[in-house]
This record gives structure tokens, C-alpha cells and sequence, in this order.
């Protein structure tokens, strides 16, 4: 609140930087699909919203074309689906930051980090991609979320592998 009220004299300004730099960027667009076991994964941002979301279509062959009309209702490829749509992660929350994302061997499951205070604690879920359900994990013997700096699966869907912190956050 203190830096707003200083700094209310430059709101016209601070409008004008924050147009002109929306004019000299795509807000909605996509990365490179990049393939992984019979998908193909990428990311799209939307007009108007903060955060993107993860997708991913099935692989067809080993090219892609992309026939996209530039739109946010267009996929990007046939069967798209968001697997991850950080905007919904984020509704009612003043913060979020999603770390590593990462489909589970068989393609059925994600693990992800999410940070929902900023100050760096990343939170460890598994989402079921055939059900919706997500799940946040928690310490063993707790209650406590599990706080991780890292994750990557195994060989299979029983087997995920993290990194916690310690107390002096390292």
C-alpha cells in the first residue's frame, strides 16, 4: 500500500510501458511441441490470462503441421487436451508458481511443483489424467504437504523420485 500511494503520480505512465509492452508480444501462442512416448507436449498462453497452461496431443506420426487460425478456442493439434491449466491453479490464490511438470511413464499420471505463498516452497502433487483427481502428497507420518526442490519418475507409475530441503532451505 506505502509504494502505491507514493508512486501514484506515475499511473499514467506505468499504464502506457504495460500497453506498449503488451503491443510487441504474441499473448496468445504456443511452444514447439516436442514428442514423448505417442504424445506430443507443449504450452499455450491466452490473451488476458496470467499463467499457461500444458498440453498435449496424441502422436500420429513422427512430423507435425501445425494448421492453427491463431485463435484460443483453435487447438494447436488434433486430440489436443490441457492436462494443466495453471490459470485454474491459480484462481483465488495471490501467488502461484508451478516448477517442474512431469508425465509419469505410462502417460496416465503428472507429477508437478507449485509455490502458492512465493517464497519458494514448492508443494508435490500427482494428477490422474484419466480421472481429474489431483492430489497433493504429504510428509510421511503427517499431515504436512511435502516441500520439494525436485522430482522425476522412475521406471514406473509406482516409483517418483524427489528432492526435500532442509531447514535452512538449501
Amino acid at each position: 500500500e506505502y509504494s502505491q500511494s507514493m508512486t501514484t503520480h506515475l499511473k499514467g505512465l506505468q499504464d502506457s510501458l504495460y500497453d506498449e509492452f503488451l503491443s510487441s508480444i504474441q499473448e496468445t501462442d504456443y511452444t514447439t511441441p516436442r514428442s514423448r512416448e505417442g504424445f506430443w507436449y507443449y504450452t499455450r498462453t491466452f490473451k488476458g490470462e496470467s499463467y499457461s497452461a500444458y498440453c498435449r496431443a496424441p502422436k500420429t506420426s513422427d512430423t507435425f503441421s501445425i494448421n492453427w487460425d491463431g485463435t484460443k478456442e483453435s487447438p494447436i493439434m488434433p486430440g489436443e487436451e490441457v492436462y494443466l491449466n495453471v490459470n485454474e491453479l491459480a484462481k483465488d490464490k495471490s501467488y502461484c508458481s508451478v516448477g517442474r511438470v512431469k508425465p509419469s511413464p505410462s502417460q496416465t499420471y503428472i507429477a508437478y511443483a507449485v509455490d502458492f505463498s512465493g517464497d519458494e516452497k514448492y508443494e508435490m502433487h500427482v494428477r490422474n489424467l484419466e480421472t481429474g483427481e489431483d492430489v497433493a502428497l504429504t510428509e510421511v507420518g503427517s499431515d504436512d504437504l511435502l516441500e520439494i526442490d525436485g522430482l522425476l519418475w522412475g521406471k514406473d507409475d509406482d516409483t517418483l523420485y524427489y528432492m526435500t530441503m532442509d531447514e535452512f532451505h538449501r
